[in-house]
């Protein structure tokens, strides 16, 4: 879960994906890494002020020989102003017992390119989550997550 509260913002660092990529053997590789993502997140009608917000701040990094390189930021990021509709793709639940629910279901990716080799045969590319903003959100997640890096000489 990514957040559980109506808090205007929380600070946190979440890995949400890795994968390694050996180029030994390569002069001059490409690389390419694609992550996707479901991410879910949760509203209570009962508690639905009239607007709500999502914004999910993804970082990828890539690790060699032990450092740390940061390659780009990329936001998730939804919103629905007071009176809006909810978009399609709203499940509504209803709980026995509890009050009527909305499940938003979203899909986010990005692609990311570099030319930039790895001073080291083998490195690790990282996508983290590195800040969530959120009104009346319930929860959130991700699921189908998937991450891969391909490199071409």
């Amino acid at each position: 879960v990514l957040a559980a509260s109506s808090s205007p913002s929380s600070s946190l660092t979440l890995v949400a994906g890795t994968v390694n990529l050996d180029t030994s053997g390569m002069a001059h590789p490409t690389t390419k890494v694609d992550f996707s993502s479901i991410i879910n997140f949760l509203i209570n009608l009962s508690e639905y002020s009239g607007g709500l917000l999502l914004s999910i701040d993804f970082r990828l990094s890539k690790i060699c020989d032990g450092n740390k390189v940061h390659l780009g930021t990329w936001t998730f990021k939804r919103s629905i102003s007071i009176g809006g509709a909810l978009t399609p793709g709203v499940q509504i639940q209803s709980p026995i017992g509890l009050g009527l629910q909305v499940d938003f279901r979203e899909p986010f990716n990005f692609s990311f390119c570099e030319c930039d080799p790895c001073p080291a045969a083998c490195c690790t590319y990282v996508v983290e989550i590195v800040s969530v903003d959120s009104f009346s959100i319930a929860s959130a997640s991700l699921t189908n997550v998937s991450i891969s890096a391909l490199a071409v000489d």
